[in-house]
């Protein structure tokens, strides 16, 4: 009988994790009733194919079944496992980003409403025209707007977190892909595998003169049907990993980018820091300055949070989801 640990996932991502990631992952699995309730389906599966392989009245073919049941419920079990994790990791960087996004509409809120001061002062002495106003005072007011749309979504994205579980999400969560990756390993495919047991079991049942030749081309069908949607199946997940194979890699240079990205800003904002200080600089070019390193830091976030969000796809072809 097939025994499988699926740890790995796990083992993988309580490196580096942000800090409290792991119990919130937890909590949302326990919440599950549904993950809950594929689990009992999966040990009574097991219990069956454990009292089938040790009873001498059984038929093989019976046993076969009751293995390829055990296995069925091991994989919709995996596969709602997996996606839970994903939905954990969508709700807890959904927050994430979402502060971000609120730090950078202050930032431009902020900026924009130095541009407006000045402009009004220049407007007042006569140095600018009212088209100038206007267009800071629209500026301005978007910036505005932009902000209060950033804390709604905000907001929302912490009541969907809350309404999973109770946690404060202080980082994105460092997860890796599978160290193995390979088409066999996806459940759809190992899924397709058993169909064409069933099929092949179904018409072995015909050989016998009690089965109409017409039931016997019917299951015949069958099978040849099975085996082509697993062929179809199988080239268009060998697609798909090619595909998210690329994206990952593409995605691991865009995330050391804006890593790079927020340590020119960083200098930036340091040099324009000492300039302001020194009276060389202006507080709009302290305050663009601001915002410029905001804006990298909340991209930098957003393309370690895909780069995640692509290491839990990579790990739908393990073994061990």
């Amino acid at each position: 009988m097939k025994r499988f640990v699926v740890m790995g996932l796990w083992a993988v991502m309580a490196l580096g994790l942000a800090a409290g990631y792991p119990r919130f992952e937890s909590a949302v699995l326990e919440a599950s009733q549904q993950l809950a309730q594929l689990e009992l389906e999966w040990r009574s599966a097991e219990q069956r194919a454990r009292v089938l392989a040790d009873d001498p009245y059984a038929a093989p073919q019976e046993r076969d079944e009751a293995e390829d049941a055990l296995e069925r419920a091991r994989l919709r079990w995996a596969e709602q496992r997996l996606a839970l994790r994903q939905e954990a990791y969508r709700l807890w960087t959904d927050v994430l980003k979402g502060q971000a996004q609120v730090d950078v509409a202050l930032a431009a809120l902020k900026v924009a409403g130095i541009r407006l001061e000045a402009a009004r002062i220049r407007s007042a002495k006569g140095a600018a025209s009212q088209v100038e106003l206007d267009s800071a005072e629209r500026a301005h007011e978007q910036a505005s707007l932009q902000l209060a749309q950033a804390r709604s979504a905000l907001t929302g994205a912490k009541e969907a977190l809350a309404s999973r579980a109770s946690a404060q999400p202080d980082d994105v969560p460092d997860i890796q892909p599978p160290e193995d990756l390979n088409v066999e390993g996806h459940s759809k495919l190992e899924l397709a595998r058993l169909d064409v047991r069933a099929a092949e079991r179904a018409l072995a049942a015909a050989e016998g003169p009690d089965t109409a030749r017409v039931e016997r081309e019917r299951r015949e069908a069958a099978l040849r049907a099975a085996r082509e949607r697993g062929a179809r199946l199988r080239g268009q997940l060998e697609r798909r990993l090619e595909s998210l194979k690329a994206q990952y890699t593409r995605q691991r240079r865009l995330a050391e980018l804006a890593r790079d990205a927020v340590a020119d800003a960083e200098k930036k904002m340091a040099a324009e820091q000492l300039r302001f200080d020194k009276g060389l600089a202006s507080k709009l070019a302290l305050e663009t300055a601001r915002q410029a390193l905001v804006q990298a830091r909340a991209d930098e976030l957003a393309a370690r949070v895909e780069l995640g969000r692509l290491a839990l796809e990579l790990w739908a072809f393990a073994e061990a989801p």
